[in-house]
Formats: structure tokens, sequence, C-alpha cells
């Protein structure tokens, strides 16, 4: 029996081994007043039970229930006879449902001293405050759920939930048997309550409960354009959206608006943002046009909201660090503006949890999959798009210039984005008495009926037919030259925040006076205020300077002009790469981790879209060695950022240019060896090119597995030959340490590639090529990273080849490299020493492997966050170190939360598949035998496909008999942690 104390907390039934349960909840019964923390609950065991409950249900006097009654504490010590007393809480409860902690709690309930003496308010509000602060000092997981005597007795808490049980205050308080009605009812509904929770105990919704972010903002309304006081109607289609995003309390809303480029999707999304403001108490609004945006918005808000210093460099941490604080705060509201990529882009922004509102815009109506409503965005009608061009004419319109309004907006379909542009051309060239010629202009053009028809979500095509063409050539045709100038430089740029400041640059000679260049005071005049007039651009001020903003299909009507006039597509293109290549910082040559991000950031969105360019307007630009440069600052920057996707996307588009740079170099006699041999085209390409590749590769080894194996090996072989070929014909004044190194990381990666591929006696000779290398070179205190992975990769081929003993011993020479650099406590150092714990547990040392890797996944916690590859691959080996060990609840606890963020953090299928092999073993030894047996049934189905679609010789079919971990983890890539390494070929 427990000892029951009368104030505070009592734990009921505590067991000798309780620490090894893995509970799941605490349920705690707290009385109400007058009460106790156990005669409320415990009745005397009669043996006519019926009569016992009914009697108990009879109503009594009211002046009984105030009768003050004195409880003694003695009758609470060990040892008193209470044989006849059931105490159900710890009587039947904690063993009928032993994976939660049961409690009583007591307090000091006389708080009504009497029927006509006033209540001491005080001691219920002091009461409420030390059960705060019990929680937390007492419960080493959050509350899930609390019993009460009472309905009314609601606390208020962030999850709280209440359980109606069919009884009344009396009732509920008093059962005498299992088999009483009443105790069936409130211990099913705990017993369901807890198995829910046991399903979702780890979901990322966690620190709601637990840690509620306290700093938050009381507020914030983060959106980076102004009101349009010009926007028109839409009364009908604000009113929609808002019924289907409000109240986002207990389901996540979600809302796209869809339909044709210039219909006016962005301006409804910033109108609704701003009219109904006050029914959000956050609102962030964020530039969707691709992974790097969405990232640098994330930047924004995780700044905004306190999340992050400005030198935070761990982009991944950034975003975990938004989502989390999304998830932890309701009542939000978060605007993706223009989602143009793939729809998996958004994955690794998106909420996880079941609350808040959504908007999306986009031409992309496929997008509406994953939203729970959507608006197909029409034009205005006549009357409405009149009174938007109406109010741009620079004074009062006779009836006559109303009809010529109206046969306006019918030429050009009633798109506002149109309209705009045609109200700023008028008031501006002060044609409104023209009208007339005007309309005349723009008749004869395909109507936007066979738009909105086309049910293709690529249908925005046809908006670059006549009306557009002709609109937009009306106002540009009467720019100033340097605004044109600029303005054809905008059109290469990502559409969002061009800073007017980076044409303030030497750079920008080629195409602008430099007078400009000296006098911002000119370029305002004669190139902000055309732009700004004829409703070009939007421009907005911040905090950083000027910015502009430019409407995606105004950009893709000047490339479509460009397009037409003969190289000028190519040189406005060379001038915009010129411009960015200027501002954008170089990374050092030999791919060492990048500093100063946020010099990066502002810069990355336009690469990528130049880089769009480029690839759309195939073959009319050549590429240059400047473009190629460009390309790969921006590489670096996403890779270190942990933006894989747009890193080899932009990979693939390095080289591609690179490779057509060589052909060039080849056969044109204009590229002749330089006089300057450090410029010599034939030399520096070969290095820019390795890297770029080097970069691509990278993202595939540390996020892939085997089925994208092939391309990484393609890739590793064309960086080692690149490498070679740039050491082999360079002369000895060319080559300096530097390209030593870069060779010796080549082979070294390429030794990583074999590795992966399970040829481990090949993986030998260029790892120990690598070390050589290295170590002829390098100075022992200085760039030690460079040894460790060399002799990590040793250690591992060792274990491969049957040596334990000469594994663990170069393992630890490994990590000493890095300790004597960074210190045996860095987190870097702890981050290293993930390999060196796999080399451990592949020995078969798991308790130091466990003890190892608690250390590696805190480090890869605090550098990535939770939702990050690198750090599921830590929970991971450390669930089946657990595992081997035994232990078998944290070893379920840690890979279930393995598979259940593996989507936030875009986790390799492989990986994935690998875990959930790993839980159906884990589970199985406790929960039900048939539903994980499945699972496992069906991840070796799966392995085997990928094994004979992707592998090579004798891992291609595994063999019976074989610890199937072997092949799982052949699976993966050496990055995500092999453990059970083993050499099946005879190489």
């Amino acid at each position: 029996m427990a000892h029951i104390i009368r104030t505070g907390f009592s734990q009921l039934s505590l067991s000798a081994n309780s620490q090894a349960v893995d509970y799941k909840a605490n349920v705690i019964f707290i009385h109400g007043l007058r009460g106790h923390p156990k005669h409320t609950w415990d009745a005397v065991e009669q043996a006519n039970e019926a009569s016992q409950s009914a009697s108990s249900s009879r109503p009594k006097p009211w002046r009984a229930k105030f009768r003050d009654k004195k409880l003694s504490d003695n009758n609470l010590k060990p040892g008193d006879v209470e044989s006849t007393r059931i105490f159900w809480p710890e009587d039947y409860l904690a063993e009928d449902v032993p994976n939660a902690r049961i409690w009583t709690y007591g307090f000091d309930a006389n708080v009504i001293n009497g029927l006509f003496k006033p209540n001491n308010q005080n001691s219920i509000s002091q009461h409420g405050q030390d059960l705060a602060v019990r929680f937390q000092r007492h419960l080493d997981n959050p509350v899930q759920l609390i019993v009460v005597g009472d309905f009314s007795s609601k606390l208020g808490l962030p999850l709280e939930t209440v359980e109606s049980i069919d009884a009344d205050h009396m009732a509920i308080a008093k059962c005498t048997s299992r088999l009483d009605p009443r105790y069936l009812a409130i211990s099913g509904v705990i017993k369901g309550y807890v198995r829910a929770i046991a399903e979702k105990n780890d979901t990322i919704e966690r620190p709601i409960r637990a840690r509620r972010n306290d700093t938050a903002p009381v507020g914030k309304f983060s959106v980076p354009f102004p009101r349009n006081p010009n926007f028109v109607s839409r009364d009908t289609d604000l009113s929609f959206i808002l019924g289907n995003v409000q109240d986002a309390v207990k389901s996540q809303k979600t809302f796209l608006i869809h339909g044709i480029g210039g219909v006016g999707k962005t301006q409804l999304a910033l109108e609704f943002a701003y009219r109904f403001q006050d029914k959000f108490r956050y609102v962030f609004w964020l530039s969707a046009q691709n992974e790097a945006t969405i990232s640098a918005a994330y930047n924004n808000m995780a700044m905004s909201l306190s999340l992050q210093s400005p030198e935070s460099r761990r982009n991944a941490l950034t975003i975990e660090r938004v989502r989390q604080w999304l998830c932890e705060n309701s009542d939000w509201l978060l605007l993706f503006d223009n989602v143009e990529g793939r729809p998996s882009d958004l994955n690794q922004f998106w909420p996880p949890c079941h609350h808040g509102s959504i908007i999306l815009t986009s031409q992309r109506s496929d997008l509406s999959l994953r939203t729970t409503s959507h608006l197909n965005l029409h034009p205005l009608n006549v009357e409405e798009g009149s009174e938007l061009l109406l109010r741009y004419l620079p004074e009062e319109a006779g009836s006559t210039q109303i009809k010529l309004v109206k046969e306006l907006c019918q030429e050009v379909d009633c798109l506002p984005l149109l309209l705009v542009a045609l109200g700023g051309f008028i008031s501006q060239s002060y044609m409104h008495t023209a009208l007339p010629d005007i309309l005349r202009s723009l008749s004869s053009r395909v109507s936007a009926h066979h738009i909105l028809s086309d049910p293709s979500t690529r249908s925005a095509a046809f908006q670059y037919e006549k009306p557009v063409s002709r609109v937009f050539r009306l106002a540009l045709d009467k720019l100033p030259t340097a605004a044109q100038n600029v303005f054809n430089i905008m059109a290469m740029l990502s559409p969002e925040d061009i800073m007017e400041s980076i044409f303030f640059h030497p750079t920008s000679v080629s195409f602008l006076d430099p007078s400009l260049l000296s006098d911002k005071i000119l370029f305002a005049k004669m190139v902000r205020q055309h732009l700004s007039a004829r409703h070009l651009t939007e421009i907005r001020p911040k905090s950083s300077g000027v910015v502009y903003s430019v409407h995606r299909s105004v950009q893709r009507e000047v490339l479509n002009l460009l397009e037409k006039e003969d190289s000028k597509l190519e040189l406005v293109f060379n001038q915009a790469v010129g411009l960015i290549h200027a501002h954008l910082p170089i990374p050092s040559p030999i791919m060492v981790p990048l500093f100063e991000f946020h010099r990066y950031i502002p810069f990355i969105a336009h690469v990528m879209n130049i880089c769009k360019v480029y690839t759309q307007s195939q073959p009319n630009i050549n590429p240059t060695i400047q473009f190629a440069e460009m390309i790969c600052s921006a590489i670096a920057y996403l890779y270190e950022s942990g933006l894989s996707q747009s890193c080899l996307d932009l990979a693939t588009t390095g080289e591609d240019v690179c490779q057509r740079l060589s052909e060039a170099i080849v056969t044109s006699k204009q590229l002749a060896p330089s006089e300057d041999l450090a410029l010599d085209p034939r030399l520096t390409l070969p290095r820019l090119q390795a890297n770029i590749l080097a970069y691509g590769a990278g993202v595939l080894w540390t996020t892939g597995g085997i089925k994208n194996r092939h391309k990484a090996h393609e890739m590793g072989e064309r960086i080692t030959k690149l490498r070679d070929a740039y050491m082999s014909e360079a002369n000895h004044n060319q080559v300096d340490v530097r390209d030593y190194v870069l060779q010796a990381n080549a082979y070294n990666d390429w030794a990583l590639q074999l590795i992966n591929e399970g040829y481990y006696t090949q993986a030998r000779l260029f790892s120990q090529q690598s070390l050589e290398t290295k170590q002829r070179l390098l100075r022992n205190d200085k760039q030690q990273f460079e040894f460790y992975s060399s002799k990590i990769h040793l250690a591992v081929i060792f274990l491969a080849e049957n040596a334990p003993i000469k594994a663990l011993a170069m393992a630890k020479e490994a990590i000493s490299h890095v300790e004597m650099e960074k210190g045996p406590d860095h987190s870097y150092t702890r981050f290293c020493k993930f390999h060196v714990a796999n080399v451990y547990a592949s020995v078969g040392k798991y308790a130091k492997a466990v003890e190892m890797q608690k250390t590696v996944l805190d480090a890869r916690i605090g550098m990535f966050g939770e939702a990050h590859n690198d750090t599921l691959n830590a929970y991971y080996a450390l669930a089946f170190c657990q595992y081997r060990c035994g232990d078998f609840n944290e070893a379920s606890r840690n890979v279930s939360f393995c598979v259940e963020k593996s989507q936030a953090a875009q986790w390799a299928e492989e990986c994935v598949l690998r875990a959930k092999y790993l839980e159906s073993l884990v589970k199985s030894t406790f929960d039900d035998k048939a539903k994980w047996e499945d699972q496992r049934k069906k991840t070796v189905s799966r392995r085997d496909i990928l094994l004979h679609h992707f592998a090579d010789g004798n891992w291609a079919l595994p063999v019976d008999g074989k610890d199937e971990f072997i092949y799982f983890d052949y699976l993966v890539n050496y990055s995500a942690g092999r453990i059970m390494i083993m050499q099946l070929d005879n190489e």
C-alpha cells in the first residue's frame, strides 16, 4: 500500500522496477473542496454492492454537504487496517493501466469555513499555482490526463480534454468492485486515452504540452507589401476564403487560390490579410517561388519571432524552430504566395500540427490535392474592371470615356494585371483623350476564354498572346533608356525583393550611365519614378533599402520581347549574371564550410531565377565562366544550408554549363591560352566543374541511398578524372597545395562511393592514397577533419575485411584528430563520433555505442534540430544499439520517432525502410505480434525489390540465414550509418 500524504503528490503502487516501465501518461486524482486525497475515493466493501450504490446515490440534505468534517491524517499511516475499504485508484486502476503512473493529489481544501463566511479566493488561486509547480517538479513527462470528481473542475490547460462519465458528483468517486459499471466506464475512458497517447506520444506537437513558448510576442502581422488602395470587389471570394480558413483550432485549414497569371491571386491574398487581420493573432507572408525563397522567408520569421540570432548558419535548425513555434502557438495564418515548384518543396516547411490556417496562391491547380478547399479565381467582370481602370485616369471620366473604358476591359478580358498596366500607361502618357487609339491597338487578339477553358495547369501560357504583349509594349516603349535597361535586368531576377542597391556597382556601367551610379537621387528620378508610375513594379522600403517586385507575367513578357531582338537576350542575361556575380560571396576553392550565410541569402533566389531563364532560353544563350562561378557559389550555400533538392537542380545546370564551356574551349580558336596562366579557362574550368559536381554528389551521398547511387557513381568518377586531368595538364607554377588537397579529397570521396557500393578492396586503395597525400602536405595542428574522413573510411574497410581490432584502433585514431583541433566536448567532435560509435557497435560493443550515440544525438539536435536526416540517422543508430542491448522500450521510442519524422526531414526511402524493419522487431517484443510481423514482411519484400533493381553481384540476391540487417544497411549510404558491415563480393 502506498503512503498517502495529506498535501502534495502520492504515487500509488510504486513498484521496485518502476524505472524500467515505459510510462505513457500520468493519471492524477484531485479531490474537490472539503475533500481528501484518499477518502474521497475509497469506499467500504459490502456484500450487496447494488444496495451500496443505490444508497450512495440518494439525495442528501443540503446542510450535510457543508458539515465540517475533520479527517485525521493518522488514518493514512502505513500499517493501519482498512480491510473493508476499497481504494480503487490503487487497488484496481494501477494494476489495470500499467503503462500510466497513478497519482493522488491532496491540498488543504478548507477554504469554505461555513455557509455564511466568504470564500478565501486567494487560497484557491494559491492551490492552483502550487499544483502547477508540482507538475513540473514531480512529473517527468507532460500531463496527459486529469481525472476529477466534477466537470466544473476544469483547469484550462493547453491540451486539456474533458472526458464525461455518466455519474453524479458522489457516484463517480466511489467504486467497490472491478465489475462496478462506474469503474468500467472510468477505466475504459482512461485506457483508451492512454492507448491513444502511446500511439502519438512522440509527435512534434509534444512541445505544446511540455514547453510552451513564454517569449512569444502578443501578436505579429508580417506582410511585406502595403495594402492596395485600388483593390475592387471580390467580396464574395474574400468571404468564401474566410469561411474556409478561420476557426482552425481543432484541425488545420488550408486553402488554395489558383488561376491564370495576372488574374489577381496575390492581390486577393493581400487584401484578405489586411481585411481580416483581426481574425488572427499572427499573420506571416512567405514568398514561395522555390525552396530557397521559402527558406529565406522562414529565416525572416525566425528573426521576427526571436527564434534565432542574426549570425545563425544552421538553416535546417531555423526551419525546425519556426515549425516548432507554429505547433506551440495557435491562431496564426501563413500565406505562401506564388507556389511554382514541385508540391514536395513545401513538405519540409509545412507545419506538422493539427491547427492553424494556411493560404496558397499558385497557377498550379493540382495543389488543391493538398489543401482542404480551393478557389479557381476568374477575371473581374466588366463593371468591376471598369471601376479599377477608371481609378487610374487623371480626371473624372464622362459617359463616352466610360463606354470606351468598358470596351478596353473586354479587350484585355478584365485581367487586373493588364488593367493596372493600362491605367499606368494612360495616366503617365496623358493619353486619356486618345482611348479610341489605344482600343484599336489592342483589338484582334486571343480571348481569355481559351485560357479559362483549358484544363491544363500550364494554361497560363496563353497569356503571352497579343493582349498581354500589346499592353506591356505600350508601357515599355515609353520608358527612358535607363529605366528600360534596369527593367530588362529585373526580368532575369527573382520577382521578389530586388534590392535597388545592387545597381549601384561598377558592373552596372555596362548598361547604365555612370552618373546614375553615383547619384541616387538621379537614379530615383530616371528609373524608380518611371517604373513605379507605370505600375510595372511595386516599390517599397525595407531596412536594407528600397526593394522592387515585378509580376512574373510581366517578366515573361519582357523576356519574350528580348528574344525577338538579335543577341539582346544574351546581352541582358550576361549583364544580370555580372551584377549578381559581383555581389555573391566566393566560397573557398577547396570547399571548406561556409560562414556569413547572411551575405548569400539575398542573392540565391536571383541565381536560381537566372538559371531558370538560361534553361528555358536554350540554345539562345551561350554560357560564360562567370556564370559557372556564380552557380558554384550558390551551390555551396545550398549544400551547406541543407536545401538538397535545389542544390541538385542547380548542380545539374552547372554541370551542363561547364560541359558546354568545355566544348567551346576545344572548338573555338578564340580561346587560346591566356597570357595570365591563372586565367586560362582550360585549367580553371576543370577545377570549377569538379567543385560543382562534388557539391551535387555530396547531396546524394548524405541524403540518398541505393536508388540514386548510380548517379552518385557517375558524378564521383567524373570528379576524380577532372582532378587528375587538372594536375596532369597544369605546369609546376600553376599547382599549389590546395590543388593537391582537392585531388586527395576526390580520392577520399571516390572511396566513399565504393564503400556505398560494397567494393571495400577498391575503396582501400583510394582511401590510403588520399591519406598519404594529406599526411605529406597538411600540418598536424590544422585541417584535422581531412585526416578524420580518410581514417574513418579505413576503419570501415577493416571491418569489411574482418579485422575488428584494426578497425577499432583506426576509428579511435580518426576521432583523435577532431578532438585535437576542436576539443573533446565540441559539438562538431560529438557529431563526428557517429561513425566511431558505429564501429564499436560493429564489433559488438553495443553498450559503449549507446553511450556515444547519445552524445551524438544531443549534438545533432542542437545543430540541425530533430526533423533532419542527420539527426534521424543518429536516432536510428541509437535505437539499433538499444535493441541489441535488450532495452526495447527506449529502442521502440527512438525508432518510432524516426518513422514519424521521416517525411518532414525528407529522409530517404531506404532509411525509412530500414527503420520500419527495426521497428517491427522491437514492437513485436511487447505489442501485437501479427501486426508487426506483417510490417516486417512488407519491409523485407520492398528491400528485395530495391536490391534486385539497383544492386550488383551477390548484393542483389539476399542469402537465407544471413542477418537481414546486412542487406538493409546496404540499402543506405555510409553517411546514414552502417553497423552490419560485410564484404559479399569477390573483388
